[in-house]
């Protein structure tokens, strides 16, 4: 897959099937899943991340807050006036970054995830995203050159199959480790819908990171279509917040296609990249 280039892409076609309002600021756009789900877009950035704003009837739960940029906390303000709780798919820096603005946060209960939140990520490590052929239209008073990801505390430490009840809808954690490993995908019982996290989205995606690890990521896709009855389709956290259920089929078989060398690949010095029709996976060179 070739997903179009950002930002002469933007807004990507995919998105626009949902009905779009009005944010506070330039920095997001938000869509409109249904009447009680919001995806939260960063556009003006090349990792094009989303976070998902689910409500219930007496909490709403943030999955994932983004790279701390732009103010997502006030962003979910004006959409609703229920308590929030923080879940992170995972603990990368571009969903973790407004973290530290919200009381209630949660994450799967593995080491890794837990001291990402912890300590944050440094200056260091996160100006490699900031080059300025990375963004545009930066929100006032933010300087690219501090940019780091802030602490933040856990209140709460998910285990496989966790409920989370929000009032009349129900989230249910699976942890689908592979690309960190305490990765998660979170499924809405009510309108059946997965949040696939970074287990997929249309792009490029990475198990050649550290902390990945390939083995585990293909028993999560085994594992994932085992439950693929209970969903109606995918709402992946970057690039097109749409994709079809029957994308977990295609990344069953990408496995033994990579085994039996049926796939177009390209070499990198410590990692191979394969391409397929709805996305690529990026995985360590042997």
């Amino acid at each position: 897959m070739k997903l179009s280039k950002w930002p002469e892409a933007l807004p990507r076609e995919g998105n626009q099937q949902f009905k779009k309002m009005k944010s506070i600021s330039q920095w997001f756009e938000i869509y409109q899943i249904n009447q009680e789900t919001y995806a939260i877009l960063e556009p003006n950035h090349s990792e094009e991340v989303f976070s998902f704003l689910v409500l219930g009837k007496n909490k709403g739960a943030l999955i994932d807050t983004g790279m701390g940029i732009g103010n997502i906390f006030d962003e979910v303000k004006q959409l609703t006036q229920l308590p929030i709780l923080v879940i992170n798919t995972h603990t990368h820096f571009d969903h973790t970054g407004d973290n530290f603005r919200f009381k209630e946060i949660g994450c799967f209960d593995h080491e890794y995830e837990l001291n990402n939140l912890a300590q944050g990520h440094a200056n260091q490590f996160c100006k490699d995203f900031m080059s300025p052929q990375d963004y545009f239209d930066l929100p006032k008073n933010f300087d690219p050159k501090k940019y780091h990801i802030k602490p933040s505390c856990v209140t709460h430490q998910f285990k496989h199959l966790d409920q989370v009840d929000l009032g009349d809808r129900s989230l249910i954690i699976h942890h689908t480790p592979g690309h960190s490993p305490g990765s998660i995908c979170i499924e809405d019982t009510k309108y059946h819908i997965l949040f696939t996290g970074d287990t997929y989205y249309a792009g490029n995606i990475f198990i050649d990171l550290p902390g990945s690890n390939q083995q585990d990521f293909f028993k999560s896709i085994q594992y994932l279509n085992t439950i693929i009855e209970n969903i109606d389709f995918l709402c992946p956290s970057h690039n097109i917040v749409y994709a079809s259920k029957e994308v977990l089929i295609s990344l069953k078989t990408a496995q033994e296609k990579i085994e039996n060398q049926e796939v177009q690949s390209k070499v990198h010095s410590q990692s191979i990249t394969y391409y397929f029709d709805e996305f690529t996976l990026r995985l360590p060179s042997r």
